[in-house]
């Protein structure tokens, strides 16, 4: 009896067994589609470049078993068009078919749409052109451009004739106008995607050189605010001369109203250190006196 009830559960745990087994096959095997981004790469023989626009990848649609096409899909895949090796000097048209050998697709599986699939390379010889870096800021009107420099002020671009004409400069990314103020010197990327134009790096250096002295504007008698909670019996002076710089700012739109000076007290501290609230595109050359003494009241 006891046999008979180990044989029992042995013959269920293998029913169970095979059923997950045949359970695991019917799921692999299971036929499935699914799409692939496969990227081109394009040998090209010295001195050519391709002067028509041609895609970059192209997408596949495959189907077959579950585990093969999962497998495939995981699979990092680049198709080489090897232009070298069919080069003819007096040949400027080249054609590719993406089909299974060229994609690499193995047996089981079945491919299915291709976007891109006759693709078409037109050759030229290859030129080269030098192009000035533009600088690129926002907000735009927080820096003169005239204090701006960009290392290096150009570089070398190449390609056809044709393509070559519609560049005329390369930009920088956008550069936040207030840390380049602050920090007075930024490496940045060059925003440079136009298609069959190589570029000879990716980097620039831009710096912010201020010239304050030539607008230099000097401000006499401006009254000092104190900010206190206390009562201020009596002060050393009660007006300042502010020195301000400006690149931005003419003497005419920098009105005197709108340079303001502080006199901050904390805690029981007699000589407080002046501070200066200037407009933006303003920096402060000189300020005298810098302190202010003053003598609380009762």
């Amino acid at each position: 009896m006891t046999n008979a009830i180990k044989d029992k559960k042995k013959l269920k745990l293998f029913s169970f067994f095979f059923s997950f087994l045949i359970w695991i096959y019917v799921v692999s095997s299971a036929e499935i589609e699914a799409d692939k981004l496969i990227k081109i790469n394009y040998l090209l023989p010295n001195n050519y470049s391709i002067e028509n626009n041609v895609p970059m990848d192209v997408s596949v649609n495959i189907t077959g078993p579950r585990v093969l096409v999962k497998k495939y899909i995981e699979k990092k895949i680049t198709i080489d068009f090897d232009i070298k090796r069919k080069f003819n000097k007096r040949q400027q048209i080249y054609n590719y078919t993406v089909s299974r050998k060229v994609i690499k697709l193995p047996l089981g599986l079945e491919l299915g749409n291709v976007t891109n699939k006759n693709i078409v390379i037109r050759l030229a010889r290859t030129q080269y052109k030098e192009v000035p870096i533009r600088i690129e800021l926002t907000p735009k009107n927080l820096i003169n451009p005239s204090f701006l420099e960009v290392d290096p002020p150009s570089l070398s671009v190449s390609g056809t004739k044709k393509n070559l004409a519609e560049i005329n400069f390369v930009e920088t990314k956008q550069i936040d106008a207030k840390l380049l103020k602050s920090s007075k010197e930024l490496v940045t990327e060059l925003n440079f995607k136009a298609k069959n134009i190589a570029i000879n790096q990716r980097n620039a250096v831009v710096s912010y050189n201020p010239d304050l002295t030539a607008s230099k504007f000097t401000f006499t008698s401006i009254p000092i605010i104190f900010q206190s909670t206390k009562m201020i019996e009596s002060s050393s002076v009660k007006t300042v001369d502010v020195v301000v710089g400006s690149s931005l700012l003419t003497r005419d739109k920098l009105a005197r109203e709108r340079v303001r000076v502080f006199a901050n007290t904390n805690g029981d501290k007699t000589v407080l250190k002046l501070v200066v609230d200037l407009p933006e595109g303003v920096e402060l050359l000189d300020l005298k006196p810098d302190t202010v003494t003053v003598k609380y009241g009762n």
